[in-house]
């Protein structure tokens, strides 16, 4: 993106229902497109601080409540919030692209056995964390 100024962090923790094997290995798949390699280094490596961790000594430096843009599941943000809670003061919202309503979901009986595509994955991956939010 050109920015390589922005820290970037990975996050160290996971949620009770990974991405099933086809959603992973499409992932490979898409990596090997053309246009998203078009640079041969990578001008933001990450940082060593696990991402939970940089959440929250982000959230406790941080001079005024802020805005959470989450577009996968809320896992990272609910061990952060388990590690220091009171960075919770310091969330004003949480924008999420998760959930569903009033529309079918993206957990189906042929990627995850036994469901009814009531579930949608950003949501399914970790409802415990959902609930915690």
């Amino acid at each position: 993106m050109g920015r390589s100024e922005v820290p970037v962090a990975a996050s160290t923790v996971r949620g009770l229902n990974p991405f099933p094997v086809l959603f992973r290995r499409d992932s490979f798949a898409v990596d090997r497109l053309p246009i998203l390699n078009e640079k041969e280094t990578i001008d933001t490596p990450l940082i060593s601080e696990p991402g939970q961790n940089f959440m929250v000594r982000v959230l406790q430096d941080a001079a005024e409540p802020v805005t959470l843009m989450v577009t996968g599941s809320l896992t990272t943000v609910a061990q952060a919030l388990d590690i220091a809670p009171e960075i919770e003061s310091k969330i004003q919202e949480i924008v999420w692209m998760g959930g569903t309503l009033n529309v079918i979901g993206n957990v189906s009986k042929d990627m995850e056995p036994g469901q009814d595509m009531s579930a949608e994955w950003n949501a399914y991956w970790d409802p415990i964390a959902i609930d915690r939010i």
